[in-house]
């Protein structure tokens, strides 16, 4: 995951949301490819559709921010950023938006969001460079679709790829196409892609350590450079993929290279001064100095991850509540939604079921409710007017908080 400036104007979250399965180096592999017999109708699809939507209480809230982000679709299964975007999966935007429809279609039975989803699957591999890249985003051109990078938010930068979280999301979200158990043929047929994304990212990406995983790479001029951060959420995006990669292809090497990620995390990645999760850390693992709200929610979030240091995490966003219910970082220049909605995620992970439910009563107030194509989105923050950065991911995420599951799900 890039951690820019734009993620803080239009940030990402939420959407995934799973029990971990990170248990121990001897769990049995997967079967390979040719042998993975999918769910269909057993007891963990069963489990599947009554446990990980527990909350029952917001379904039509669920509904409507669905249905606003398949409003948004295209014939050719691209979903824009927001309904004013020219952009497409910008920083993973779609990929966290699939996740988020995968589990209103478990909170409502919709068919609809998952058909959503396998859509977008499909027009992301359409998308994807021979060697298994994708770009850091997508606009129409006259072939079709070509890669972009918005100028003001990199500047001098000609084009990004391998960025963590898009390399990762297409496998997760492939990954919960084969949970509903109703069509091996469609995930069969796009496994090619998600082996071909994560190998890449695996080839371009890790450390030299192998424990984690850089952003991206970037091109200036004429030159492909990787970027030399390793971002706290990143790390979460790569670890939920490279799972459910084990789950679908069997290969050690993917689980290994998740284990790593959560064993070694805290360690390099608690900021010990500060009492916070960084925002990443250099080549040398040195901490990138600075606050990201994100950060000390969405560790706990992606590893289901209960430890000193995600209460800490939880502890720090607390301080940040104002009396309207909204999370804003120290100068508090930005009450994004998308911090409510993290902070909902990480604290019913802790179990802190109180806090998760006053936040999820702030983002049904976020919601717009209008007799017009954005009923159901997730406003930025308090400030916007209700037609204006209508994010995809801002909206995922709020519907994996109202959905009430506790961490991401990889069975």
């Amino acid at each position: 995951m890039m951690k820019t400036s734009r993620q803080l104007i239009f940030i990402f979250l939420l959407t995934l949301l799973f029990v971990s399965c990170r248990g121990s180096s001897n769990i049995t592999p997967s079967p390979s490819p040719q042998e993975i017999v999918f769910p269909g109708n057993s007891a963990l699809i069963e489990k599947t559709k009554t446990g990980d939507c527990p909350q029952t209480n917001f379904v039509d809230q669920i509904k409507k921010g669905a249905d606003y982000i398949t409003r948004l679709q295209n014939a050719d299964g691209a979903i824009p950023d927001a309904q004013d975007s020219a952009l497409f999966n910008l920083d993973n935007s779609m990929g966290y938006a699939l996740a988020g429809l995968y589990y209103a279609y478990l909170a409502t039975q919709d068919s609809r969001y998952l058909d959503s989803v396998k859509k977008a699957i499909a027009w992301q591999a359409s998308v994807q460079d021979p060697d298994g890249s994708w770009h850091l985003a997508y606009a129409r051109c006259s072939g079709g679709y070509c890669s972009t990078v918005p100028s003001a938010l990199y500047p001098g930068v000609a084009d990004i790829k391998t960025v963590d979280a898009i390399q990762l999301f297409f496998v997760y979200n492939l990954w919960l196409v084969s949970l509903s158990g109703n069509d091996q043929k469609f995930v069969q047929q796009y496994l090619g892609n998600a082996k071909r994304g994560i190998d890449r990212l695996l080839a371009d990406n890790r450390d030299a350590e192998g424990r984690f995983f850089y952003s991206s790479s970037q091109k200036r001029g004429d030159v492909w450079q990787r970027f030399g951060v390793k971002y706290a959420m990143g790390q979460g995006d790569v670890y939920v993929g490279l799972m459910a990669a084990w789950k679908l292809f069997g290969e050690d090497k993917y689980y290994n290279a998740a284990k790593a990620i959560v064993d070694h995390f805290d360690p390099v990645f608690w900021d010990g001064q500060n009492r916070r999760y960084a925002i990443g850390v250099s080549g040398d693992n040195s901490i990138v100095s600075g606050e990201y709200l994100l950060a000390q929610a969405m560790p706990t979030f992606f590893f289901h991850q209960i430890s000193e240091h995600s209460r800490q995490g939880l502890d720090y966003l607390k301080l940040h509540r104002l009396p309207s219910g909204a999370i804003a970082p120290a100068d508090s220049s930005s009450q994004d939604t998308i911090f409510v909605a993290a902070f909902s995620l990480a604290a019913q992970v802790l179990g802190e079921t109180q806090l998760a439910k006053d936040a999820n009563n702030y983002l049904v107030s976020m919601q717009v409710r209008s007799n017009s194509p954005t009923d159901g989105a997730i406003l930025f923050n308090q400030m916007r007017e209700t037609n204006s950065l209508l994010y995809i991911n801002q909206t995922a995420f709020s519907i994996m908080a109202l959905c009430g599951v506790k961490g991401i799900r990889i069975d």
